[in-house]
């Protein structure tokens, strides 16, 4: 017997062997998923290895029970990706390998609960009423019993165990595709096009026979127009020339069933049941496009990738010294103020790749902004461009998935998840807004698109082009230093003037009286745009009506059980809501703890603007863009597209509105509160606060019109307020790296944080402190074991523990180290171990521990 190492879906990093029956065999190949047994049941898992031999005893061997696939999902390239990324980002393999692969592509687990019959015991009043529920309707899953009890799920699952045990009822687990292929009946020509051409002709020009028990006249028309009818389909299908949906065709030809069926009767058409694509971008047609003319710089960009490239046979370089490059692939950086055509650039790079029958890869950092891009890449490319996200349903996300792993689809768009997309050939990685932290997941694997893209482009041999207006230190700092190839585009496209940014001194306005949320001179240029018939953007990154809720007389404020935070009140659902662990309640009049009525709501969210807005406007159309208003699906691209349809005069915000989004008509963007990220007790506060209002300016002026800019602060005296103002990205640079190299943090060293939480304080602390200890222990082992000379300056620097700054979480206190080097595999190595040995402690007060690699913040 063979064998084959399974990875799971575990924190445990491990493989498991299992032996291969002999008719699975032939199919059993590295990438395939298959079921296992594992812990008294059947589990999905990933092939990883084939082994012709094992070292375990026979006896402990199980074999493999199903193989789910026909051919490997997972191809050499990811399954060498994940491993990199289950080393780098301290995690198992097979929660790397799960997580390259939309839910929608795996199976999905049902507990199925069916009666035994000749059981005689005694049983309590619910356990008969389970018993009498499933004598009545049969097997049934836990789900549905819940439903069917209005139990809680707990509550179902220790009753059925307690049955399971006196032998009442049995489970059992099975596996089901989460969504399958999609049929539908289609409609398309049976003859060769000259005969269906030639009846068209016939059924056109023919006049029927008038009947003779009707109205000579009315009998004609009615022939005369069935026959016409006939001509247009069979038209429209000779002008599709593919097979077309009946309900569609129907609906674009307004025909019946009747009529279908008539040509089928008499052979002109074939109606059939075909395999059917769900695509997302069907519905919305786009206007081909053509490749624009580029302007010098967008010209130097483009030639400088091409003559890299060129320059370089597969694998090998063939001019040492071109451009101070020793490296294939390179990863060029593609740094272009806001609106100077870096898009342009992207799509006349990927042309000559496409071109060569290889395949593009472009992430965008939010799913709001796939729409859009998408639609200016299909412009371009056509039908070969797929989307990959999670706003998508679970069908479109098959059949997309399906169409890219097949080849019928060589261009994939969509968030950081699209890295993973298992393109045939991949001959180039995009990244536009490299620096977004969105890039960065926040659940296991904590892995980084930008740095995973890098591994992704070594294996796939292919280049890396990031583009930002606001690129993060690391990936400037590499440029800088010669890892990254730099390009500029300093200037807007066809000489736009970039928006003026005035800056506003909220402290001034108090002065003068002004208690409002807007400026004076914001209120004012808001009026401008509005007689001018010009579009607004107003951009506050928080949500919400009012950030606190607190009571004047005793000091009492609102916040959440489960947190260490104050709750965010939502006028439009009346209740108070935790933006961390997701709980609400509704507001109260009275204060709960002394009883007045002095409740008062402070603080303003996207909620407070709109509502000051239409207070303030009341003619203007209005529409908030934040994650409460768009978390029905399509919400996203309904609203951006009323926005550019003109509909809507201003579009109040979140981040959201500052990524990529190009309106022509939007001639001013006002920040309300410019300060909100700027005094967080993380080490980015400010490279993400200058980020965020250089990108939401470079909303402004896109076109024709001049822009505007008003940013309201508390702060106005700030480097990188002062930097934004200037649309100056090298002195924010030069200023934010003199911070970061004096406190040694990225990208200056590597960092980690090791976060421990846990429902009981104390234990969280002496968890904490005995992680500290351990850690120091092995750094000790590793420095004597690695004799090398200036140890100290790769040595793993250890801080804290200490509270964290969001110190308690869905009930669960926490705390954190920080670990800095300048060499990443001694923090990996450290932390890798810690994972598999941690101390007693945290496994017998059953503590959390989370790793994170290269963390985006460290609250």
């Amino acid at each position: 017997m063979r064998y084959a190492n399974v990875a799971f879906p575990l924190s445990v990093d491990q493989v498991f062997t299992y032996g291969v029956p002999p008719q699975l065999d032939p199919v059993l190949q590295p990438g395939v998923r298959v079921l296992a047994p594992f812990r008294r049941t059947k589990q999905e898992g990933i092939v990883v290895e084939r082994l012709d031999e094992t070292d375990l005893p026979p006896n402990r061997i199980k074999n493999v029970a199903e193989c789910l696939d026909e051919t490997p999902m997972f191809s050499p390239e990811i399954l060498s990706l994940t491993k990199w990324m289950a080393d780098y980002y301290v995690c198992s393999w097979g929660v790397a390998l799960f997580s390259a692969v939309p839910a929608a592509v795996r199976t999905q687990k049902r507990e199925q609960v069916r009666l035994l019959h000749g059981f005689s015991g005694a049983l309590g009043k619910v356990q008969k009423e389970f018993v009498a529920l499933l004598e009545a309707e049969g097997e049934l899953s836990l789900n549905q019993i819940v439903r069917r009890t209005g139990l809680s799920y707990q509550d179902v699952r220790s009753r059925i165990t307690r049955l399971r045990e006196k032998g009442v009822v049995e489970t059992n687990v099975i596996h089901k595709p989460k969504a399958t292929t999609q049929e539908t009946v289609v409609a398309q020509l049976a003859l060769p096009t000259a005969d269906i051409e030639a009846e068209i002709q016939q059924l056109k020009n023919e006049t029927p026979d008038v009947h003779e028990n009707a109205s000579p006249q009315r009998s004609v028309n009615r022939r005369h127009a069935a026959d016409v009818k006939r001509a247009e389909i069979l038209q429209f299908l000779l002008d599709e020339g593919a097979p077309l949906a009946t309900a569609d065709l129907m609906k674009r030809v307004n025909t019946s069933v009747s009529l279908l069926r008539t040509l089928e009767r008499h052979g002109l058409i074939r109606i059939t049941r075909a395999q059917t694509v769900r695509n997302p971008l069907s519905s919305e047609p786009v206007a081909p496009t053509q490749p624009l003319p580029l302007n010098p710089a967008q010209t130097a960009a483009f030639a400088e990738i091409k003559n890299t490239l060129a320059s370089h046979t597969v694998g090998r370089v063939s001019n040492p010294d071109a451009f101070n490059r020793t490296k294939y692939p390179p990863t060029f950086l593609l740094h272009g103020v806001t609106g100077s055509g870096k898009t342009e650039v992207y799509m006349q790079a990927m042309a000559d790749i496409l071109e060569s029958g290889k395949s593009v890869i472009v992430l965008v950092p939010e799913i709001s902004l796939t729409p859009q891009t998408a639609s200016r890449f299909v412009g371009r490319f056509g039908e070969r461009v797929a989307l990959l996200h999670s706003r998508l349903s679970d069908g479109e996300r098959y059949d997309q998935w399906h169409r890219i792993q097949k080849g019928a689809a060589d261009i994939v768009i969509g968030p950081r998840s699209a890295i993973f997309a298992p393109v045939q050939r991949l001959g180039m990685l995009i990244i536009d807004e490299e620096h977004s932290d969105s890039y960065k997941s926040d659940t296991a694997p904590r892995y980084h698109a930008r740095e995973v893209a890098q591994k992704r482009s070594d294996l796939a041999n292919c280049p890396v082009l990031l583009g930002s207006a606001t690129p993060s230190l690391e990936s400037f700092h590499r440029a800088r230093n010669g890892r990254y190839q730099l390009l500029n585009l300093p200037d807007r496209v066809f000489d736009r003037k970039m928006p003026d940014v005035h800056i506003v001194d909220m402290r001034t306005e108090l002065k003068k009286g002004n208690r409002t949320i807007f400026s004076d001179l914001l209120r004012n240029s808001i009026e401008e745009r509005l007689v001018r018939q010009e579009q607004i953007i107003l951009f506050l990154n928080r949500r919400g009506h009012a950030t606190y809720v607190f009571c004047r007389t005793c000091g009492y404020v609102e916040r959440c059980d489960n947190c260490s935070i104050s709750l965010t009140y939502h006028r439009e659902t009346q209740q108070l809501t935790c933006h961390h662990c997701g709980s609400k309640r509704l507001t109260q009049q009275a204060c709960p703890q002394c009883g007045n009525d002095t409740i008062r709501f402070f603080g303003a969210g996207t909620e407070r603007v709109e509502q000051e807005v239409r207070k303030a406007y009341p003619k203007a159309r209005v529409k908030r863009f934040d994650a409460d208003s768009t978390a029905r699906k399509n919400a996203h691209q309904q609203i951006l597209a009323e926005f550019e349809q003109q509909k809507i005069d201003i579009l109040i915000g979140t981040q959201m509105v500052s990524k990529g989004l190009d309106f022509p008509n939007v001639t001013l963007v006002g920040v309300i509160a410019a300060d909100t990220a700027l005094n967080l007790p993380d080490f980015r506060a400010s490279e993400q606060t200058f980020s965020l209002l250089t990108q939401v300016a470079g909303r402004s002026g896109r076109a024709e019109l001049e822009g505007k800019v008003v940013i309201q602060t508390y702060m106005p005296e700030h480097y990188c307020i002062e930097a934004a103002q200037k649309h100056d990205y090298l002195d924010f640079y030069a200023q934010e790296v003199v911070a970061r190299d004096a406190l040694r943090y990225p990208p200056f060293a590597h960092v980690a944080t090791l976060l421990l939480r846990g429902k009981d304080e104390q234990t969280v602390i002496d968890a904490a402190h005995a992680a500290r200890d351990q850690l120091e222990i092995w750094q000790a082992d590793q420095e004597r074991a690695s004799q090398i000379p200036n140890v100290e300056e790769t040595t793993v620097e250890i801080l804290g523990p200490a509270p964290a700054p969001l110190s308690k979480i869905e009930g669960k206190f926490r705390w954190h180290l920080l670990l800095r080097s300048t060499d990443a595999k001694k923090i990996g190595r450290l932390l890798k171990r810690f994972a598999d040995e941690p101390p007693a402690i945290i496994k017998s007060k059953a503590i959390e521990f989370v790793i994170d690699i290269d963390p985006t913040n460290t609250l």
